[in-house]
């Protein structure tokens, strides 16, 4: 079975499967925005929020008051805690615990992936220069 929990909203173009050990659980005061798409077995907590084109695998466990940005996509079997946000495009591939502000992928505390991508794109101009230096 899918059980929907009171004043929840789902948008346009959402796939949402049946359990198949247990049931689909879409708390209360939930939002689907439109192209989301959750998996066998979930469970989304009351309150939480997501964003166009999310993606939930098989059998994930999602505590209340979340936020989940576009094309967040979480891997099967996460077990994800209260009152995090996840940015755009993150993926989840491990656990979350509660009050945490997640991106990239595999998901990190978004600081980190913010120093991620600055170290990244300073690696790319040295080898540019460095490349351009031999030709």
């Amino acid at each position: 079975r899918v059980r929907i929990g009171d004043h929840s909203y789902i948008g346009p173009m959402n796939t949402i499967d049946r359990g198949m050990l247990n049931d689909t659980v879409i708390g209360a005061r939930v939002m689907l925005d439109s192209h989301c798409n959750i998996a066998h077995n979930v469970i989304v907590g009351d309150g939480t929020i997501m964003c166009a084109r999310s993606g939930i695998a098989g059998s994930v466990q999602i505590g209340v008051n979340n936020i989940f940005g576009p094309a967040v996509k979480v891997a099967d079997h996460v077990i994800i805690g209260d009152k995090n946000l996840f940015v755009g495009l993150t993926g989840v591939t491990k656990n979350v615990g509660d009050n945490q502000v997640m991106g990239g992928f595999p998901a990190v505390p978004v600081s980190e992936f913010r120093y991620q991508v600055v170290v990244l794109r300073r690696l790319v101009s040295e080898f540019k220069q460095k490349v351009k230096g031999r030709a």
